[in-house]
């Protein structure tokens, strides 16, 4: 399996929002997406081929706290 390096951190070049395919989970909490959970689309630099894509939960990721 590849190394990869995130390049995209905080709210960064984040391309947009959509909904991920089946089968991937989010970049930040690893919980699998469900369907219809608004995530963020972004890449990565891999240490080798092309850039990998990652989604990342809207907002927070569920489960956690919100600050108040």
């Amino acid at each position: 399996m590849a190394t990869t390096k995130e390049t995209v951190t905080g709210q960064g070049p984040w391309e947009y929002v959509t909904y991920a395919p089946p089968g991937h989970r989010c970049s930040e909490c690893r919980r699998g997406i469900k369907p219809f959970d608004v995530v963020r689309r972004g890449a990565i630099d891999q240490t080798s081929g092309p850039r990998g894509v990652i989604y990342r939960h809207e907002g927070h990721c569920p489960g956690e706290s919100a600050v108040a």
